[in-house]
């Protein structure tokens, strides 16, 4: 009933002037201040300096779980499990949250500020403050009532760009996070791979010390027999003895280090430690690779690894910020007002003569601070410039990762064909060397030589059958494998709503790095004929600097998971490609751009 008693004011036209419609209008068509950005070109190697021993070379959707070569159903549950409950990929993902409330927050600068306001008064004049005497009206004096309700209104148009550079660099900065939590992943698989490799490297070794202690036991039990037998000296037995106790001190440290491996396995898997012991303690063959590898062309890898990604959109986000700081050196415009109802009773707020206005525009100029905002855009040139030197430095540094592991890969198979040689030839020598002791031809010396040999053989043997997956993990690790751009978000723990279940997408192609040639996958490694010439500049990467409100998640009609990076092309419209723009140019070797050279709209 007290609502249908309200007649709402019947509010007057409000008729903007002609200088407001102008700077509405010239705020829809602002100039965007600052260098465009573009993907540096970034040259790099046709072929590997080191060949993949059975390598054959392959595209990145063979590598999104390139563990499971090994055929090993519990190292699969692990990576699972692991990719579920892992804390540090918990915190990146809690960062990507973040990333995108920020951009959220840029983003909404382009909206008017309203804020409701209301308030109550109560005030009395004094006669003594006003000089007046005695013959006043009350009017003037009796204590009085004010009743307001109405909202504010602010709106900052974009002139000059510092919004839309302020979106563009935001937005960059989410995907970089987005491809922090990716690198985070790989590194976070091949951990869980390697430590679990560790883990049944120790136990062959483990069981190789068992076997030699029964081994160094029959010894010492047939030099006590030939010492009671009066055909051996006492120093064969003190020789045996030191011998089997020397090879059971070997068998604590051991014991020590797969305890650590595999509490460092519980704490990867977000548990802790001594929760997967049960699960782990059974020994285990060492994982197994198959006889053909896969392997990605250097051109892949650039667009594979998450930490040349990352590089990428960190440089991105530092080129707009030069725009933000160019940005302060032009004026910044506003449009206000407060629209209320104010009135002395309350009965009377909705009345028609309670309606007040007051709109207008605003400007803010810095006047004396030229020098300081120069500086300013100096520095975000130099941070601009340090992300570039940075984002080269990640790729030299990727490529060289892979040429290490490669190089280890193919030199920890050659040392481990040479210690299975050795171990066998070391097994016949012990079983000749026990046959001519038995019939008192060689003294007992010989015997414990031959065995420390086997076994120093034997532990070597099965530490490098462990590094040599350890090494391949580490080429895995190196290419980039194991997340994948459906990857699904499935964090199992309370309190924080993960970002999305589908991470956010983009394709990322690096400009000046050539396509890979449309080659069969079954291609060895040591055909490095076909290589692609194509320059291609990534086509969501260019609508991010042309659209700073284009948000990092893509429909499945913007994006397709499972066509090909090689497949897609760029797509300039034609007014774009007729019309160039300015673009960050930054020299081989960084240099220092001139502030005044940017300060043109």
């Amino acid at each position: 009933m007290f609502l249908r008693a309200i007649r709402l004011p019947q509010f007057p036209t409000l008729r903007l002037p002609v200088y407001l419609l102008g700077l509405i209008t010239l705020a829809s068509s602002g100039c965007v201040v600052g260098p465009d950005y573009h993907r540096p070109a970034t040259p790099v190697p046709d072929v590997w300096h080191q060949q993949l021993e059975n390598g054959v070379y392959t595209d990145a959707n063979e590598l999104r779980q390139w563990w499971t070569v090994f055929n090993d159903p519990m190292l699969n549950e692990l990576v699972t499990v692991a990719g579920e409950q892992n804390l540090d990929l918990y915190a990146a993902a809690t960062r990507i949250c973040q990333a995108r409330a920020q951009f959220d927050i840029a983003r909404s600068a382009r909206l008017a500020y309203v804020d409701g306001i209301s308030s109550y008064s109560r005030s009395l004049q004094s006669r003594n403050a006003l000089g007046l005497g005695g013959g006043v009206p009350t009017f003037f004096l009796d204590p009085r009532s004010r009743w307001l309700l109405g909202y504010d209104i602010s709106w900052e148009p974009d002139l000059f760009g510092r919004i839309s550079r302020q979106i563009e660099s935001a937005n960059a900065q989410t995907g970089a996070t987005v491809e922090s939590y990716r690198d985070i992943l790989v590194a976070l698989y091949a951990d869980v791979v390697q430590n679990y490799v560790l883990a049944r490297t120790l136990q062959a070794r483990l069981e190789y010390a068992h076997k030699n202690v029964e081994i160094q036991a029959d010894s010492l039990d047939l030099a006590t027999k030939r010492l009671e037998g009066g055909v051996a000296p006492v120093l064969d037995k003190h020789q045996a003895e030191a011998n089997l106790a020397n090879t059971e001190a070997e068998i604590p440290p051991l014991d020590a280090q797969l305890q650590q491996t595999l509490n460092r396995i519980a704490v990867l898997l977000g548990e802790y430690p001594g929760s997967v012991h049960d699960l782990l303690m059974s020994p285990s063959p060492i994982p197994q690779p198959p006889e053909a590898l896969p392997m990605m062309l250097p051109c892949d890898v650039i667009r594979q690894r998450p930490d040349i990604r990352q590089a990428e959109r960190q440089l991105a986000a530092a080129t707009a910020e030069i725009g933000v700081a160019i940005s302060d050196l032009y004026p910044r415009f506003s449009l206000g007002g407060t629209f209320s109802l104010q009135t002395e009773s309350l009965k009377n707020l909705f009345e028609d003569g309670s309606y007040s206005f007051n709109v207008g525009p605003g400007l803010r100029w810095a006047i004396n601070h030229a020098g300081q905002i120069l500086a300013n855009v100096c520095a975000k040139e130099c941070a601009t410039e340090e992300a570039l030197a940075n984002y080269q430095q990640t790729i030299l540094r990727a490529v060289e990762e892979v040429e290490n592991a490669v190089a280890a890969y193919n030199h920890e198979l050659r040392r481990r064909e040479a210690l299975r040689r050795s171990v066998k030839a070391a097994e016949q020598s012990l079983e000749r060397v026990l046959d001519l002791y038995r019939e008192g031809q060689v003294d007992f010396l010989n015997v414990l030589d031959t065995q420390r040999t086997l076994f120093t053989a034997q532990n070597l043997l099965v530490a490098s059958e462990g590094q040599v997956i350890l090494n391949l993990v580490s080429i895995y690790r190196a290419l980039g494998g194991g997340w994948d751009p459906n990857h699904h978000c499935h964090l199992r723990r309370p309190g924080l709503h993960c970002p999305d279940e589908r991470l956010p997408l983009y394709e990322y192609k690096p400009a000046g790095v050539p396509d890979s040639a449309d080659a069969d996958a079954e291609r060895k490694m040591d055909d490095g004929d076909d290589k692609g010439s194509d320059e291609d500049v990534d086509k969501d990467a260019d609508a991010d600097a042309d659209d700073p409100d284009m948000d990092l998640e893509l429909d499945d009609k913007d994006f397709d998971p499972d066509a090909n990076l090689e497949t897609r092309r760029p797509v300039v419209p034609a007014d774009q490609a007729a019309t160039p723009s300015r673009s960050l140019v930054v020299p081989a070797i960084p240099g220092t751009l001139s502030p005044s050279d940017l300060a043109r709209p």
